[in-house]
């Protein structure tokens, strides 16, 4: 029986189809159908197992086995090799150390740097002392208060002109003398609070 263009499939006692030859690659691959499924060229009958329709069999090509390559190993222990003598292991373990070293005159003995932190730390501070010029803790001329005051004096000078040129104005007054208030405040704030002295 030759392939014809389409198949009717019977899946788990189920008429489905009909199939293209590309759907049925599709399925093969996916293995939704096999080579038992039953197929037939009308949704009516008669059916035959899918891998005697002609053609069909390609749509199931033999799968190579897989498996693992065989591993060869390399032999680390020849025949040859004498065998391990437990008691002579042993024996070496238990011998005395080596006899301790003669003593040296001071000028053969390799005088190591220090290993302790505090000697090493001391050590650092003395090479950093060769390199470095001392710090200067003469304390700066301090220019902060001659600005503060000068800067108070002018911007409070404003609000006060303005307070004594509008007497009588309540507003004008209250604005006056609020500026003086916020203004000082700010100002010592920031002078004294934020700025370092200068």
């Amino acid at each position: 029986m030759s392939q014809p263009t389409a198949l009717f499939l019977r899946i788990n006692q189920k008429i489905r189809g009909p199939f293209s030859p590309e759907l049925l690659t599709e399925l093969a691959q996916s293995r939704v159908i096999t080579p038992a499924t039953e197929a037939s060229a009308s949704a009516t009958g008669p059916w035959i197992p899918l891998q005697s329709v002609g053609g069909c069999a390609e749509l199931f090509p033999e799968r190579p086995e897989l498996g693992f390559k065989s591993q060869a190993f390399e032999n680390a222990n020849p025949a040859s090799a004498p065998p391990v003598d437990h008691h002579a292991l042993i024996a070496a373990a238990n011998r005395p150390p080596h006899p301790p070293a003669t003593a040296q005159s001071p000028s053969q003995i390799n005088i190591s740097p220090p290993n302790e932190v505090v000697e090493i730390l001391r050590e650092n501070a003395r090479i950093q002392a060769q390199f470095e010029k001392p710090l200067d803790l003469t304390p700066r001329s301090n220019r902060r208060l001659v600005d503060y005051l000068i800067v108070l004096a002018v911007v409070n000078g404003f609000f006060a002109w303005c307070l004594v040129a509008n007497w009588g104005d309540p507003n004008m007054m209250v604005y006056s003398f609020s500026g003086i208030v916020a203004f000082s405040l700010g100002l010592t704030w920031v002078m004294y609070g934020v700025m370092d002295r200068y």
